[in-house]
């Protein structure tokens, strides 16, 4: 089967014929002949339109061109001035550090005081905007951009039943992570734009069994480098949320992850542009205001368009995933929680869907998680926060784990991942306390744990070795197509090899059985064979997976730890 959508709805030489083709035969998908004795095509000759291809349009077209640009520079200069004489534009700003809040508020020095006080806050919206308008594919963009996208291919799509079968594979397996659209979609693909739609089979590529296992890392960055293009000339914001969230979840090439984070900051760039947050506020702090439509200006006309339960859950996918690729990708965080007035998930964001919400509610649970982690372990010195329950959260987490009531309402599934996606949270927390010598304490046989206000790093080597082989266990079967399986592996698998050569370093003076050598040899082969399973659809697999086939297979070397650093400076401080 080939991976290129290259069957069409329509022909394919349909570029070239739109090039020449005037506007409303364009529109029409009919073909256009442009007669120059007319000086019009047959079909606008024949309903008696003004036909784009005419020397007279085109004269039209370059005086528009050259006396454009001053106007539009200048042509909102009195948007607020014109604002202001509107008594319908009377809001009540609180909080806010724009300047004009308190002309355009009902009580100016209520916007001027302390929000805390009188526990309000409404911070200043651009609700003087010109109205967005729906989404048009041909009108509002740049003809020669939308010929350029087209003449790429962007446009072509597969056929209805191929689109239907990826758009289904990602419903059924992704959406409870990713849940960017309403289930219902499935049966308006005609009218859903092409950017969202190739974006959702893109994220159902990796569970196609069809595909040979060379097709589908290919046929995923094929879709996304169409998403690249469809982006260009899509104007709906809440679509450009949508497709940028589902794109973050394709990671190819070693600048893959850097590629995914900047996905998600574009999306929650336009998700406070539009003020998707204060959905999930506490209490639903100005809920009213925010959807209250100002029909002199339609500034807020995205809202009827969409159930605010769907815009709610934009904002809490792209808060969960803010925090999961800041761990992925090793950089920082879009959201600071004390910026944001919101409450948690809510069974009512997702429609009344049970699964969806269980799934859903655990997963935000665990990326709350990390970012305490984060805050906690990976600032920089100095700028950490200081959590005493931390440890003890993490714990109860791991230990709780999925009862048997939710395993069998999400899945066998979604049960691993989420075990997986705990243990993850307790190898972050501890790996940055594993050295050289505590590495080897990992077998001790009759080790009590010690029960303190610190469990974790009082018993490190215990639960870090647990943790561990839980990754191991839940990374058989079928697995969640989430980047963070990978890393958590990866993370187990870098600790086996650091204790393998530590192990092997000390061999020769200790009494440590091999029996526990061979026994970590075999964790490290198991966790070798799932990336070499997932190589097929994830780059970051197949290449850690080469990496450690040429760490394993070359000349043993000589770690090096903390504890030759501390011998060289001790000996050079006494010379």
């Amino acid at each position: 089967m080939t991976n290129e959508f290259k069957i069409t709805t329509f022909s394919l030489n349909k570029n070239t014929k739109s090039a020449k083709a005037c506007r409303k035969c364009r529109g029409g998908h009919k073909k256009c002949f442009f007669s120059e004795e007319l000086d019009s095509c047959e079909q606008c000759y024949k309903s008696n339109d003004a036909c784009d291809l005419s020397k007279a349009s085109k004269k039209r077209k370059t005086a528009a061109a050259s006396t454009s640009s001053p106007s539009s520079v200048f042509g909102n200069d009195r948007i607020y001035a014109n604002a202001i004489k509107n008594s319908e534009n009377k809001f009540q700003f609180i909080n806010t550090a724009h300047p004009l809040a308190p002309l355009f508020s009902n009580d100016s020095f209520l916007t001027l005081s302390d929000g805390e006080f009188f526990n309000l806050y409404f911070p200043w919206r651009d609700l003087f905007l010109p109205a967005r308008d729906q989404y048009t594919r041909p009108l509002n963009v740049d003809e020669e951009l939308l010929e350029y996208v087209e003449m790429k291919g962007a446009f072509k799509m597969p056929p209805i039943e191929t689109q239907r079968r990826y758009v289904m594979l990602y419903l059924d397996n992704l959406y409870p992570l990713y849940p960017v659209v309403d289930r219902d979609i499935i049966d308006h693909l005609d009218t859903t734009p092409p950017l969202l739609l190739s974006a959702m089979m893109m994220c159902g590529v990796r569970y196609d069994s069809s595909l040979k296992p060379a097709e589908i890392r290919q046929t995923a960055e094929q879709l996304r480098r169409k998403c690249e293009l469809l982006k260009l000339c899509e104007l709906n914001k809440i679509t450009l949320i949508q497709g940028f969230l589902l794109m973050s979840n394709q990671e190819e090439s070693p600048t893959g992850p850097q590629v995914a984070r900047e996905y998600v900051s574009r999306a929650c760039i336009l998700i406070t542009d539009l003020a998707l947050h204060n959905n999930a506020a506490r209490n639903q702090l100005s809920k009213l205001e925010t959807n209250t439509l100002d029909h002199s200006t339609g500034s807020i006309f995205f809202r009827l368009s969409h159930k605010v339960s769907l815009l709610t859950r934009l904002f809490w996918t792209s808060f969960c995933l803010d925090r999961a690729l800041t761990i992925t990708s090793c950089a920082t965080m879009f959201y600071n929680t004390l910026d944001l007035a919101v409450d948690t998930v809510k069974l009512e964001d997702f429609d009344g869907n049970n699964r969806d919400f269980e799934i859903f509610r655990r997963w935000y649970q665990i990326c709350d998680l990390l970012e305490r982690i984060l805050v906690c372990r990976y600032r920089p010195p100095g700028n950490r926060s200081l959590d005493l329950n931390l440890e003890r959260d993490i714990l109860s987490l791991c230990n709780r784990g999925v009862d048997d009531e939710a395993s069998k309402l999400i899945g066998d599934t979604y049960t691993r991942f989420l075990k997986t996606c705990g243990d993850f949270c307790g190898i972050m927390y501890l790996r940055s306390k594993v050295d050289f010598v505590s590495i080897l304490e990992d077998e001790v046989e009759g080790q009590q744990l010690l029960h303190t206000d610190s469990p974790l790093s009082d018993n490190k080597m215990h639960y870090l070795s647990r943790f561990a082989r839980n990754i191991i266990d839940q990374s058989k079967g079928e697995q969640v197509q989430q980047i963070m399986m990978v890393h958590a592996v990866l993370h187990v698998m870098v600790l086996l090899y650091l204790e393998i050569e530590a192990r092997q370093q000390v061999q020769i003076t200790s009494h440590d059985p091999l029996t526990v050598l061979n026994y970590k040899r075999t964790l490290l082969n198991h966790c070798l064979s799932f990336l070499d399973q997932n190589g097929c659809k994830w780059f970051f697999s197949a290449a850690c997976y080469h990496l450690f086939v040429d760490l394993i297979s070359s000349p043993r070397k000589n770690i090096k730890s903390s504890q030759d650093l501390l011998s060289l400076l001790f000996d050079s401080n006494l010379a």
